[in-house]
């Protein structure tokens, strides 16, 4: 247990200061500090491929600098030789130089049309360099800023995915429950009219028996009292549970089989309570 743990715990240490090295050196060409962001695997090898290429433009800047340099000291040498050689032959013009002296300034003029240069002074040759320099540098910060948003976008569309499967799975979590709500609703729905109409069928019960004859039934009396208050306390109940559901839309094939469900015990309850009648008139009749 001990060896696995300090294995990684060198692993993790190796690991952080693999990402110091890389943010340090984004850090010192991005001239600000390195935007958060989460230190997984794959951003490691992102960011060691974006240094990587950083490094290898880096190093083709510093050897095309070195060969400008190369030639602005090379330039220089050959504007004062060719001043010095002028003045010693005491020439105002370039009209009596020689062929090979001519062709060597109309290189320099050619250099100096190249880098939109007024003259071919030494002073203007390093300033056209200095300023390729520069411009390459901003270059370089644009190429970094935009890697850098490039991979805020790619951590950003890595969040929303994530953020988009949480809620696949929530949304899946409670289907079921929807649905057993659903089923609910429509089981309220279709219950209702029944007790209802048993509720309404007692009452007239009631009303059908005499005055006269209520005294020597009146357990009978008593317990359909008791079966109509059950029947009222319960029609409340579904009436506010139904309440709560009614948002949910009933699928209208299932209402419609369980409408037909409904409509069939209706003709049961109807049975029945013809049958009830006749008992109780039958119970009711003189002996």
């Amino acid at each position: 247990m001990t060896d696995g743990s300090n294995t990684t715990s060198t692993a993790d240490r190796d690991l952080a200061a693999r990402f110091h090295h890389l943010e340090g050196h984004l850090a010192r060409r991005l001239q600000s500090p390195v935007p958060p962001y989460e230190r997984t695997p794959e951003t490691l090898a992102q960011l060691t491929a974006a240094v990587q290429d950083d490094l290898t433009l880096l190093g083709c800047i510093d050897a095309r600098a070195q060969a400008l340099d190369g030639l602005v000291t090379l330039l220089a040498n050959s504007i004062r030789f060719t001043h010095a050689h002028l003045s010693a032959l005491g020439l105002a013009d370039t009209s009596r130089l020689s062929p090979s002296a001519q062709s060597h300034l109309d290189l320099l003029a050619e250099l100096a049309l190249r880098l939109n240069l007024a003259d071919v002074s030494t002073i203007s040759m390093q300033s056209a360099i200095t300023q390729r320099h520069l411009d390459a540098a901003t270059q370089l910060k644009a190429q970094l800023e935009h890697a850098k948003h490039a991979a805020q976008c790619e951590q950003l569309a890595a969040y929303f995915d994530k953020e988009a499967a949480q809620l696949k799975h929530q949304v899946d979590a409670l289907a079921p429950t929807l649905a057993n709500r659903l089923e609910d609703q429509q089981a309220f729905a279709e219950r209702m009219p029944v007790l209802e109409a048993k509720l309404a069928e007692y009452v007239e019960r009631l009303k059908e028996i005499p005055e006269h004859l209520r005294e020597p039934k009146a357990e009978e009396v008593t317990q359909l009292a008791a079966e109509v208050s059950e029947l009222e306390a319960r029609v409340r109940e579904e009436k506010e549970q139904l309440k709560v559901l009614r948002e949910v839309p009933p699928d209208q094939l299932l209402v419609r089989l369980k409408l037909e469900d409904a409509r069939h015990e209706l003709e049961q309850l109807k049975r029945e309570r013809e049958t009830l009648l006749v008992d109780l008139a039958r119970s009711l009749a003189p002996t």
